[in-house]
């Protein structure tokens, strides 16, 4: 999601960059070329059926930082389609809150059936009662964007966003380690209705662990639920500052192509010139054609007199 995010922002700033910047650019092709192949054997494992958790993921991080880092060198100071950013943002928060819902959901098939009550059961309710918050106030922040102009994001809301996808990153990561930890256990157990309340608690420490490091076991538990707390109160900040009006419609200075046209009237403009060019060279050759042929003419004319 990110590097399309990065991508959208590049994509974008190209649309109302200048000529010179899109050159400087084009040179970079091949660099991105290459990040896309990568990005297409992601793909071709999705329609094979054999993405899953336990494919590696690190040509995907490094594709992410390319595309981050050439924003930052060469597009930073670019205009760039601040609704489009909105709402990459918005659906990478609305399909993260997705995938951490069903891993919490996840957390109740794995427990047996007599310990819906226990710490894990009331986690798991707390979990999805805050994801169902969060995917209500995702709605309502997608609601108030503005439907026509251009505007920028304002830099607080811009930290909040960044705030929040952070926050439900590394709470979707633990539950994502530990519903793999959990989902292995079981598959070594076939006929178990579910795993030990005790022996679930180890595994989400344990997530919890290769996320934050270690530390104390019940303070731990909670650092699951503070992501996602922090993740709500983020959402309700940023709500309540489009509420109020702090994303404004900036005056723009439009222009009247992306600069890809403006390359390209620029090089049919030079073609026009040089087929008119090549037009008065060939013209000026016929007639230093036809000048030769009149003086060899005149030529004959003189040697007959002689």
């Amino acid at each position: 999601m990110k590097k399309c995010r990065a991508k959208n922002f590049v994509f974008s700033a190209i649309q109302r960059c200048s000529v010179e910047r899109l050159s400087r650019l084009s040179q970079m092709h091949v660099e991105m070329s290459s990040q896309e192949r990568a990005i297409d054997q992601y793909i071709k494992l999705l329609r094979m059926d054999r993405l899953d958790e336990n494919t590696g993921v690190e040509s995907l991080q490094k594709t992410i930082s390319y595309f981050q880092n050439v924003f930052s060198v060469h597009m930073t100071s670019e205009w760039f389609d601040g609704r489009l950013l909105f709402g990459d943002v918005l659906s990478e928060l609305d399909a993260g809150l997705q995938w951490m819902k069903l891993n919490t959901q996840r957390i109740g098939f794995f427990l047996l059936p007599d310990k819906e009550e226990s710490d894990l059961g009331q986690l798991e309710t707390a979990l999805l009662a805050a994801v169902s918050d969060c995917q209500q106030l995702v709605i309502r922040v997608r609601n108030r964007i503005p439907s026509k102009g251009e505007f920028s994001l304002p830099q607080k809301v811009d930290d909040r966003l960044q705030l929040a996808v952070c926050s439900l990153e590394k709470g979707a990561t633990i539950l994502d380690k530990f519903c793999s930890m959990a989902s292995t256990q079981l598959s070594m157990l076939p006929d178990v209705e579910g795993i030990e309340v005790e022996r679930l608690k180890e595994m989400l420490l344990g997530a919890i662990e290769k996320v934050h490091g270690k530390g104390k076991g019940a303070e731990n538990y909670e650092v699951l639920k503070s992501h996602l707390y922090n993740l709500r109160s983020t959402l309700a900040e940023i709500a309540n500052d489009i509420e109020k009006d702090i994303i404004v419609d900036p005056e723009t200075e439009e222009k009247p192509f992306p600069p890809l046209l403006e390359r390209a009237h620029a090089r049919k403009q030079d073609a026009v010139e040089a087929e008119s060019l090549r037009w008065q060279v060939e013209k000026k050759e016929a007639e230093i054609t036809d000048l030769r042929k009149t003086i060899r003419s005149k030529n004959d004319d003189l040697s007959n007199f002689r």
